[in-house]
């Protein structure tokens, strides 16, 4: 073997930057991975551990290369022939190195071809002080047609790690990848396997750890979907964040659906079930942009016929949902979404988007129905004397419970019997902190409460006075708020507590109906 020549790098040993074990090892197989193509790297990439040498060596064959592309930042050893590439070989070979030497004490050596680099310091002169510098040291060797690399002081736990690292890469074997749903030189969508993601894997902190992302062949994110969504044509752009953010999966995802073929969105599409109903402003659910990326599937999706009947096929009884602000509106809406829970169809409301894909409207199809409230009147004759029973009754068994000063809310009488509603609260938001006396928050105003003609019969006592104090609990929320549940629970119990003046309140509304004859 001839002698070595030692080659400054001009890299001062003290430069700060400080990588941690996870990323100087990324960056070392990196090397290696963009030799090669994703397809190939199983079977290409070789590596073994010497325990007791505590030697962790990895290797290539029939892909070598000059040590000069290590020279340099940002020359690519690959030729300029239009396929999409991981990276730069060497691009961070020296920043590795440098970290690897200093903070961890590997030891760093490369071989290909006819030439094996160590890497080591030296110390030069600058402005007359003495500065330790980072160097390579090239000596010649018998010719290997391949690459190997070689990282001394590597502990047990140093190869675990590596094992870890490996799972950071694109390719169809790793063991994170299940069924594969869609694959071009583009992009790509896997199943999750049911392999856990390693702790030093990064992880998008809003989505958990349930799905991944690749960009640029490495694993960059996650995304809360048991899927693996693979975007190849992509540039880090910064090198020193370990994940990416919220947004940026995001908008990876919008772009893979602008890619994939639209029988491939229709799978990635059931798969945001859990999504379907969501918006931009939507609070319940903490993925807030995912919105944007559901609809960018269906999108997909819409511009293919047998995608959508495919889609339709296995999903007939979706009803798109309009925003509601007006209150005329959100009592429609309130009312159609009671009508939809009711139907024998078991119907899923999905947001807007889906009209594009040839879904009803919520509304429309409730309206067809005959759901909605179409008039209301005043109550007449025996019906003022009914609902006189259910204010005194409320009021003699609720005391605080209600926010009602001296007088009710006015009552009105639904005369629609094919609406699905047995009644209906009309309310306005209000503001401040107002509790009642079981501590329950008093969130709306309580305009007129409607009830179903039918409730105001001779025989219908318990459902009016049910549906009565139902409509009154919703001062404390909505139907689906868990205020208004507990309140509602709350209240049922006080009335089961009470059963003697329900009884007399009963024994009352019979005896009128035998006066009014």
């Amino acid at each position: 073997m001839s002698e070595s020549k030692i080659i400054p790098i001009n890299i001062v040993f003290s430069y700060p930057v400080h990588w941690g074990r996870y990323q100087v090892l990324r960056d070392l197989v990196q090397n290696f991975y963009d030799a090669v193509e994703p397809a190939q790297w199983q079977d290409s990439f070789h590596y073994a551990y010497n325990a007791d040498k505590r030697i962790l060596s990895m290797e290539i064959q029939n892909n070598g290369f000059s040590y000069e592309w290590l020279l340099h930042i940002g020359a690519s050893t690959k030729r300029n022939d239009g396929e999409i590439h991981a990276g730069y070989f060497g691009e961070g070979f020296k920043i590795a190195s440098l970290c690897a030497m200093r903070d961890f004490k590997w030891g760093v050596t490369m071989q290909s071809r006819d030439w094996i680099l160590k890497v080591r310091t030296i110390v030069d002169k600058i402005d007359g002080r003495s500065m330790q510098m980072l160097a390579y040291e090239i000596v010649e060797s018998d010719f290997f047609q391949g690459s190997r690399l070689f990282i001394e002081n590597i502990t047990e736990q140093d190869y675990r790690l590596f094992i870890d690292v490996l799972d950071s890469f694109y390719y169809p074997e790793n063991k994170l990848f299940g069924k594969p749903i869609y694959e071009d030189k583009w992009a790509a969508v896997y199943e999750r396997s049911a392999v856990p993601l390693n702790r030093h894997l990064p992880v998008t902190s809003q989505f958990g750890t349930k799905g991944a992302v690749f960009c640029g062949y490495q694993m960059l994110g996650t995304n809360p979907l048991p899927l693996i969504f693979c975007l190849h044509d992509y540039e880090n752009a910064d090198r020193e964040r370990n994940s990416l953010l919220r947004v940026e999966v995001e908008e990876t995802l919008i772009e893979i659906a602008t890619i994939i073929e639209p029988a491939a969105a229709v799978v990635i599409l059931e798969r945001m079930r859990r999504y379907w109903n969501t918006s931009s402003s939507t609070k319940k659910i903490k993925v807030e942009g995912w919105s944007a990326v559901v609809n960018a599937f269906i999108r997909r999706v819409s511009i293919s016929d047998s995608a959508i009947q495919d889609f339709k096929s296995r999903n007939p009884y979706l009803l798109c949902s309009e925003k509601a602000i007006t209150s005329l509106e959100k009592s429609r809406k309130h009312q159609a979404l009671e009508w939809a829970k009711r139907e024998r169809k078991n119907y899923k409301i999905v947001k807007y988007t889906f009209f594009l894909l040839g879904y009803p409207f919520l509304n429309d199809e409730c309206k067809k129905a005959g759901g909605f409230i179409k008039e209301d009147r005043d109550p007449s004759g025996i019906e003022i004397r009914y609902i006189d029973i259910l204010e005194t009754t409320v009021r003699s068994i609720y005391s605080d419970f209600f926010p009602i000063q001296d007088q009710f809310p006015p009552v009105k009488i639904i005369v629609n019997e094919t609406a699905v509603m047995r009644g209906l609260a009309s309310l306005s938001k209000i503001k401040g902190i107002e509790k009642n006396c079981d501590g329950y928050r008093i969130r709306y105003k309580l305009h007129c409460v409607h009830l179903k003609e039918k409730m105001m019969k001779p025989n219908s006592f318990d459902m009016a006075v049910s549906t009565y104090i139902h409509e009154l609990c919703h001062v404390f929320g909505g139907d689906a708020s868990s205020n208004f549940s507990a309140a509602l629970t709350t209240a049922m119990e006080i009335l089961l507590e009470h059963t003697k003046e329900i009884l007399d309140a009963k024994i009352k509304w019979l005896s009128i109906a035998v006066e009014e004859g």
